[in-house]
């Protein structure tokens, strides 16, 4: 495999490969490999713009699993993430928006 250079790992989405880390983190995600997939869901959109698509999709998903294992704190620090990113979404996406808003303000309850 050829190296690129340093730079054009990370300004470029051929060789960052943000979409293969995507599909990387949401089949370990489907195997209940949490651990693993938190890890590659964090490589994405924080720091490029070559991978702020995955951005928001990556947050949503680190919060589910943070649900699911019980960790509330950081399920609603993600969720809330989420929100703060896709709050001027398209129209299509404003169900989404409301539906993670709800759930957090369910959560935010149930913490107390």
């Amino acid at each position: 495999m050829a190296v690129a250079h340093s730079n054009q790992v990370w300004y470029s989405p051929y060789y960052s490969r943000p979409l293969g880390r995507f599909i990387r983190a949401e089949a370990l995600r489907q195997l209940g490999r949490d651990e693993e997939a938190l890890g590659w869901y964090g490589t994405l959109g924080e720091k490029y713009g070559t991978e702020f698509v995955y951005l928001a999709p990556a947050l949503l998903r680190r919060a589910e699993i943070y649900e699911r294992r019980g960790e509330t704190r950081q399920s609603l620090a993600y969720y809330r993430r989420f929100i703060v990113r896709w709050q001027d979404a398209d129209p299509e996406y404003q169900s989404l928006v409301k539906e993670v808003s709800v759930r957090v303000g369910k959560l935010a309850i149930g913490s107390r």
